[in-house]
């Protein structure tokens, strides 16, 4: 068909159907589809008929073989490694015309068109069957859909129209089943479904695993290969369209339910197959079989081990080093692409200064040398291709044809072709990131990703293509959204996204900038950088089974790594409200996430379009909405006319706090906050607040104090534990408030804030006093009672204590000093009381601090400046009454009691003589000034509690009940306590009283005369 009278017939028959058309006044190639069209249904009938014999006339004989014979011409110009004729691509895709369904209208019948399209589509992948399958092992990575031709892309493509997808799978197996078939143009087909028919992927699999079937049962090499190639071509498009090899060779044979797994004797037919694939892998592949070897029964470990062997074997001889490894393999990137700059850069100049160390080997020099030489023939060759974008700078390169992808995505007439347009950008950022795309990864594909949130470090390079991936998304979005609404604009931007997620080695580059635009930057966003990353955000999210988890390490103040958060945990996080300006940001992004959320997806399934919602965005919505907008706290009625619309987002003049109203308003908005997985939890809610800077914040101090009477009144401690409240337990809120603060001291970094990161909110402690002081009113436990009462608060601190997994003994060791500390400054900041309970002892009610001491002895004592003595902070506490009165006069009347039946004079406690031995000048001094001042207050407030017998038995009752008297008389009017001496108590009392008190006086010196004057009549009398 090359030689000269090839050329002659094709020729004639061109000019031909030029001059035709051109008399008609018709495109040239509609005529020759439409004289196609005319003998193609008499062709197709009589070509599916049950007869062996078709019966054709001359003109359909005729008109027949042309076809064939230019579809072999076709086929032999797509064959061909370069296209340098010019004309004869052109003919070629000029001819490729009489295959667009759209030209035969009604002219042909659609089963009669569909049978030729079968047909042509059989005579292609059979087409000159002379490659063996060695060769499609070695060479199947070049027939890639975006390095093959693409004329032949472009037949296949018009060839599968009339098909659905599995009806497509269909007709390639069976090819495959019954004719010998072309493997390069089998595997483009499998490319070619793969990326432009999102169905393809599932479909895929279902053959591959009925091919495993059939091969096991029958152990048949035939359906072994072809299962092998399948998936290896299938998985060179990227993780994007199709599962990873590596992922698909541990799911098919790395455990005990394979096909394999059911007898010796296939596994014996397994590693025989990889055996004889040795020879003709390349290392990539045997990589995947070393690292995931398939599972194998410990007796039959022998044909494992025997394997590896061979695979190491066959490493040596490429001299790949088993110990340069990685996990994660690109099998998708060519491995001789070497991407070398036109000018020296850095990297070859460093190359040469090695050299002239003789730090290089010449023969090792030499063969770079050789390299850069072929591939500076390499430029000049492409320079001189028909494309022109080959010409450019693969920046350019990838700028231009992301520029190509937005003209395509914003014209709803040419979605069909965004699929292969996107896999051409893909391959072209391959492109820009050169050998950083080839290099072996030191961990497999679900390894976390590092992002250190305070500075995050982004690969030389990359940045440059995230952010022009990221600015083409805004622009896109944009575009398409002044057409059509996000519902509107199809699959396209969910498939370039997932094509961006696909490059695994371009992931921590741009998580990382993520990072850089949204935590540090986002107030300085413009509306169309918000619009665009709130809506690139929700893709990435529908995007996560393709996307590892991320390690986000927010700085030294992070105790220890948390665990690996998904990639919707992970841009959620990045969403910090601490300040004026960082609250109205996130309250611009999430509701733009949100409306584009609800817009895009609405019309899924309840289940999936719950499946995509990033459960952070709806929590962070019911954090910032009612705490910015009063209304959104009471209950709500819709309005339908004040719906938000996602093109009411791009306004210049939009009020956001309306926007996000209207947003929580809607009923589809308000029917998410039912579903258990987005209702915010109290706990939630409260590490949100105390990140909040008090003084930055954009509500005022009594516009803070209001939100949280009603989020913690209101809203959380009367609603039930299923949806995130109290179920109106105040002992179960102290414990969320009192863990969340902890978790929150521990975690989170408020030095910006101007907070000590030991510092506790004074305000959230504030809400946990009024509660412990509300708990304490509870009714106390009757008499007859005999437990004690729960000490709830060293619960909940012991529990903290005795569950913490943090690691290294060292790291438990400086958690647990931390956490002490901070369980110190808790239990100071509460009321006093908090530290003892009451329990019942008989018919007594008797102090409780069991609890306290065993948490001082077991805990606080070894976070202490001194071993041996607890900080004056706890212990002045313990002391301290700041204990309701009414509980004061119980304990004291209690004491007073006991001390009376042990027959100890009790009023001693209150006598002020400094010279008085005993105890109780002891327990006296031990008190502060300020207590002793209100020595009085106290005696008086117990006395009326006692037996008027227990008054008069003790003798010197009379002495300081009068001391007592005057001290309060002069606390009440002088405001101070005068020095006393040791005199005669009676004279000094009686001068005192006729000062302050002249009746209270002159009764005294009444009652006290004739007490003595008896008492000389009787001394008299007695002698």
């Amino acid at each position: 068909m090359a030689g000269a009278g090839g050329r002659s017939w094709r020729d004639l028959l061109v000019s031909v159907l030029q001059e035709q058309a051109s008399k008609l006044g018709v495109p040239t190639a509609t005529l020759a589809a439409k004289n196609a069209a005319a003998n193609v249904e008499r062709i197709c009938q009589d070509s599916a008929s049950t007869s062996r014999v078709p019966l054709l006339n001359s003109d359909q004989r005729i008109c027949r073989a042309v076809l064939q014979r230019m579809l072999a011409w076709v086929l032999d110009a797509v064959g061909k490694e370069k296209q340098e004729d010019v004309s004869m691509v052109q003919a070629v895709r000029f001819w490729l015309n009489v295959f667009n369904v759209s030209l035969y209208g009604s002219v042909a019948h659609p089963d009669s068109l569909r049978q030729f399209f079968r047909h042509t589509l059989t005579e292609v992948l059979t087409y000159n069957p002379v490659l063996k399958v060695s060769d499609a092992i070695q060479m199947q990575k070049e027939w890639s859909f975006t390095r093959t031709c693409p004329l032949l892309t472009a037949l296949f493509r018009k060839l599968l129209v009339p098909f659905s997808v599995r009806e497509s799978i269909c007709q390639l197996q069976q090819v495959l089943e019954t004719h010998e078939v072309n493997w390069q143009h089998i595997l483009s087909c499998v490319s070619t479904l793969v990326v432009c028919q999102a169905e393809a992927e599932q479909l895929f699999r279902d053959l591959l695993s009925h091919l495993l079937l059939k091969a096991f049962g029958n152990y048949d090499m035939e359906n072994m290969i072809t299962a092998f190639l399948i998936a290896r071509q299938a998985a060179l498009e990227g993780p994007a369209v199709f599962m990873p090899y590596s992922e698909w060779f541990k799911a098919s044979f790395g455990n005990a339910g394979g096909q394999h797994g059911s007898s010796k004797k296939s596994l014996v037919f397994l590693f025989e197959f990889l055996s004889e694939l040795v020879p003709f892998e390349a290392a990539p592949y045997l990589k995947v079989h070393i690292m995931y070897p398939p599972f194998v029964p410990t007796k039959h470990r022998s044909l494992l081990l025997e394997y590896i062997t061979l695979a190491k074997t066959r490493l040596a001889d490429l001299k790949v080093a088993i110990e340069d490894m990685g996990l994660y393999e690109d099998l998708s990137v060519p491995e001789e692409a070497v991407q070398l700059p036109k000018t020296p850069d850095g990297h070859m100049a460093f190359i040469d200064a090695l050299k002239r160390a003789d730090k290089i080997p010449s023969n090792l020099y030499s063969t770079y040398l050789q390299a850069c030489h072929a591939m500076k023939e390499k430029v000049l060759q492409d320079d001189s291709k028909a494309e022109p974008s080959h010409s450019k700078e693969p920046l350019e390169q990838l700028k231009a044809e992301l520029a190509e992808l937005r003209t395509l995505v914003v014209d709803q007439a040419r979605w069909e072709d965004v699929a292969a347009q996107t896999a051409v950008v893909s391959d072209r950022i391959r492109g820009v990131l050169g050998a950083s795309s080839e290099e072996n990864e030191a961990a497999p594909s679900n390894s976390p990703i590092q992002v250190a949130v305070p500075a995050p470090r982004l690969a030389q390079g990359h940045q440059s293509v995230v952010d022009l991936l990221l600015t083409s998304f805004c622009q896109t979005l944009l575009a398409a959204s002044s057409f059509n609404p996000p519902d509107r604009q199809g699959p396209c931007l969910s498939l370039v996204v997932k094509m961006m997620c696909g490059h695994r080695n371009l992931l921590p580059a741009l998580l990382g900038r993520l990072c850089q635009l949204i935590y540090h930057q986002g107030p300085s966003l413009g509306a169309a950088h918000i619009l665009g990353l709130a809506a690139f955000v929700i893709h990435l999210s529908e995007c996560r089974a393709l996307i590892p988890g991320v390690e986000a390490n927010f700085g030294v103040s992070q105790a220890v790594p948390g665990e690996a958060l998904s990639v919707s945990e992970y841009w959620s996080s990045l969403l910090v409200c601490r300040t004026e300006e960082s609250f109205a940001f996130c309250l611009r992004f999430c509701t733009a996430a949100a409306a584009y959320l609800m817009c895009k997806f609405s019309s899924c399934p309840h289940e999936e379009f719950c499946a995509l919602i990033p459960p952070g965005l709806i929590k962070k919505l019911q954090y910032l909405v009612p705490r910015l907008s009063l209304e959104a706290r009471g209950v709500l009625c819709e309005d339908t006319r004040s719906a938000l619309s996602w093109s009411s987002l791009s306004c210049p003049s939009l009020n956001y706090r309306r926007a996000s109203l209207c947003l929580w308003k809607q009923a589809g908005f308000q029917e998410l906050l039912k579903e258990k997985a987005f209702q915010l939890s109290f706990r939630e809610w409260l590490l949100m607040e105390l990140e909040v800077c008090p003084d930055k914040d954009i509500l005022s101090a009594s516009e803070r104090q209001d939100f949280h009477y009603w989020a913690i009144y209101q809203r959380y401690l009367p609603a039930p534990s299923a949806a995130g409240g109290c179920d109106g337990e105040l002992e179960k809120a102290c414990g969320v408030i009192i863990n969340a603060i902890l978790d929150s001291s521990q975690r989170l970094d408020l030095g910006g804030c101007g907070h000590s990161k030991m510092s506790v909110s004074p305000e959230i402690l504030c809400r946990l006093q009024e509660l412990v002081l509300e708990l304490r009113c509870r009714p106390k436990l009757l008499p007859g009672c005999s437990a004690a009462q729960r000490h709830f608060l060293f619960e909940i601190l012991q529990g903290r204590l005795s569950g913490s997994q943090q690691g290294s003994a060292l790291g438990e060791q400086l958690w647990r000093q931390q956490e002490l500390l901070l369980h110190r400054r808790i239990l100071v900041g509460l009321p006093a009381s908090t530290l003892i309970t009451t329990c019942w002892k008989g018919n007594r009610t008797v102090l409780d601090c069991d609890s306290f001491f065993c948490f001082v002895n077991s805990e606080l004592k070894n976070v202490c400046s001194r071993g041996y003595a607890l900080s004056y902070d706890i212990t002045a506490h313990f002391f301290r009454e700041g204990v309701d009165f009414q509980t004061s006069l119980e304990w004291s009347l209690e004491i007073l009691q006991c001390l009376e039946e042990r027959r100890t004079s009790w009023p001693l406690l209150f006598h002020s003589a400094e010279r008085d031995p005993g105890k109780c000048r002891v327990l006296r001094s031990a008190a502060s000034d300020r207590h002793t001042r209100l020595l009085p207050l106290a005696f008086y407030s117990l006395t009326p509690c006692f037996y008027r017998e227990l008054l008069q038995r003790d003798p010197t009752f009379l002495s300081v009940a009068l001391q007592m008297y005057i001290q309060l008389l002069q606390l009440f009017v002088e405001g101070e306590v005068l020095p006393q001496s040791d005199q005669d108590p009676i004279g000094q009392l009686l001068s005192t009283c006729e000062e302050l008190d002249p009746e209270l006086g002159a009764a005294l010196l009444h009652f006290s005369r004739p007490a003595v004057d008896m008492e000389l009549e009787e001394e008299l009398q007695l002698f």
